[in-house]
């Protein structure tokens, strides 16, 4: 308050010159029907400009907010969807009826990618879930796009994710509309667009253009999602199976929001299996 009295004093010759000025354009644009509605239109237009700038900043602000929203819808159509499909030979049910059932068996868990290496022998990322929120090693990761990764390990609050760009991680693979299945690993290109899917036997018929996607068998990830499409295919001698290279759909610079997919009785399953199943 001090500060500010000598601010005033010190510059007093100023103040006045102001308040003057103030009362006098006052003055004139209550005396002048013209200069008024000027006054009128210029504090509307510059009110207008600050309110839509002070929108957008705002919705800046909360635009985190939205996308967590939009990430847990998703995240939840996701498991009606795919509650779906695995009922898709039965009468189809509605939504609304998906979600009042047991859905207990699996879901996902919408998750934000804050750190990943790229273009590397191995390649990894990490994600701002963890066992806090259900996350644990050996569960599957995915995308819009189609299969990301598999959950190495986590903490209270992160998972360190292999991605599908790393020399350990096979998937099991199926080409769409056979039943023919193998495991799909990364084929090693720096381009980072090619995998090897191993295991068909060479009596399987297929095409070049065909649809890889996931079994489903595995209880890490869920059936059918995309992972790429077949461009070419060899039988190495002496062998009685097919090699094949598949062109796969995921751009891992542009993954930055993915879903973890939680199968929620998956240590019952394994319990009973007594075996390590294969990403």
């Amino acid at each position: 308050m001090y500060a500010l009295i000598r601010f005033l004093i010190r510059h007093q010759a100023w103040v006045v010159f102001l308040f003057l000025e103030g009362i006098s354009y006052a003055l004139i644009v209550q005396a002048n029907p013209y200069q008024r509605e000027v006054m009128r239109y210029t504090w509307n237009y510059w009110q207008l400009r600050f309110d839509r700038k002070f929108q957008s900043w705002q919705e800046y602000l909360e635009l985190k907010d939205r996308v967590d929203t939009l990430l847990r819808e998703n995240a939840r159509l996701r498991r009606a969807l795919l509650q779906l499909q695995q009922e898709s030979k039965e009468k189809a049910p509605t939504l609304a009826q998906v979600e009042a059932r047991d859905t207990s068996m699996f879901s996902f868990v919408p998750a934000r990618v804050i750190s990943k290496s790229i273009g590397r022998r191995h390649n990894t990322f990490i994600i701002d879930r963890g066992k806090a929120d259900g996350v644990t090693e050996g569960m599957g990761v995915i995308a819009r796009e189609g299969v990301v990764g598999v959950v190495q390990r986590s903490s209270d609050h992160f998972s360190l994710v292999l991605s599908v760009f790393h020399p350990a991680v096979r998937i099991s693979a199926r080409i769409a509309g056979t039943d023919h299945i193998g495991l799909l690993r990364w084929s090693g290109d720096h381009g980072m667009k090619y995998f090897i899917l191993e295991d068909i036997p060479k009596f399987a018929r297929f095409a070049q253009g065909d649809t890889v996607v996931t079994s489903g068998y595995s209880l890490v990830y869920p059936p059918d999602v995309v992972l790429g499409t077949i461009e070419s295919a060899r039988i190495p001698e002496g062998s009685a199976l097919y090699e094949i290279k598949v062109r796969g759909v995921i751009n891992p610079v542009a993954v930055h929001y993915v879903y973890v997919f939680r199968p929620n009785r998956k240590a019952e399953l394994d319990s009973l299996l007594g075996i390590r199943l294969v990403y």
